[in-house]
């Protein structure tokens, strides 16, 4: 269903044939990749839109976008009016100097859980090409950003009162005191990290229930793996600075871990991005 690679062989005398013929059967192909998941996957109870490059370019001409077809002649003025992210431009770039041309639109367009564009890098000659899309999911960013900066800062904290509390050993009151200070704070940063992402979560209407208490499950998850392993750490190591950068380095890594493992199994996202070749 998502195929990195469709072989046609065209048998015609005649260039424009064939080229219709593969460029249609590359916009057929695209059309497909968003319609088959939509109707397998999507239901009342597992709402969801699927994205492929016809579907992109079909949406932006309905918001009213221009659509450019972009060849060496017209590269720098298109560019100019196009504000896609960074990494479909260089592409954009990229195929127009090895002789290929692009059809895309000016501004990227959104679905439940996804913002991007969809485009079309071709032969001119022959249509033949690739049909992609380019993006990321629509507001993951700020959910991201927020775990990632307070995993880090509970994590600090996890190891550096874990670290005290093992050196001191009740020995010095203040100590004792500090740590438990500080194991205090590593639970505040911990509850709000974890509050925010599951308020953002439980306010994205394009997630079902269950892709809502998944996600959520998975930040609470991700938190409480931190704090027992940033603790672990403040007491195997015997330098508080190193146990608490490393107990932080630990909890970014379940982090990103745990976005990752959203995205691939509790988002609502479904997006194919195909090559389509003779």
């Amino acid at each position: 269903m998502d195929l990195d690679a469709l072989n046609i062989t065209a048998q015609t005398d005649d260039g424009t044939n064939k080229f219709n013929l593969v460029f249609q059967l590359g916009a057929l192909s695209s059309a497909l990749e968003h319609a088959i998941p939509e109707q397998m996957f999507v239901t009342a109870d597992n709402p969801g839109e699927a994205v492929s490059a016809v579907k992109a370019l079909s949406k932006a001409a309905q918001q009213g976008q221009k659509i450019y077809h972009i060849t060496h002649a017209n590269l720098s003025a298109a560019l100019a009016d196009i504000r896609l992210d960074d990494a479909t431009i260089q592409e954009i770039r990229d195929a127009v100097a090895t002789g290929k041309e692009v059809i895309t639109h000016t501004d990227p367009i959104s679905v439940p859980g996804w913002s991007g564009a969809g485009y079309v890098v071709f032969d001119p000659a022959k249509g033949d090409g690739a049909w992609r899309i380019g993006g990321g999911e629509n507001g993951s960013f700020w959910i991201d950003m927020i775990g990632f900066l307070f995993s880090a800062l509970s994590g600090v904290f996890d190891g550096y009162s874990s670290n005290i509390s093992e050196t001191n050993r009740g020995f010095d009151s203040r100590k004792a005191e500090l740590a438990g200070k500080l194991s205090k704070i590593s639970g505040v940063f911990t509850f709000i990290g974890v509050g925010l992402s599951s308020y953002i979560t439980w306010n994205n209407d394009s997630l079902s229930w269950s892709q809502k208490l998944g996600q959520i499950s998975s930040w609470v998850f991700g938190a409480a793996v931190s704090g027992y392993v940033g603790a672990a750490l403040g007491v195997a190591i015997a330098n508080p600075i190193a146990a608490a950068i490393l107990a932080a380095a630990f909890a970014v890594l379940i982090s990103v871990l745990m976005v990752e493992f959203v995205a691939i199994y509790l988002s609502s996202r479904i997006v194919y991005r195909r090559n389509f070749v003779v």
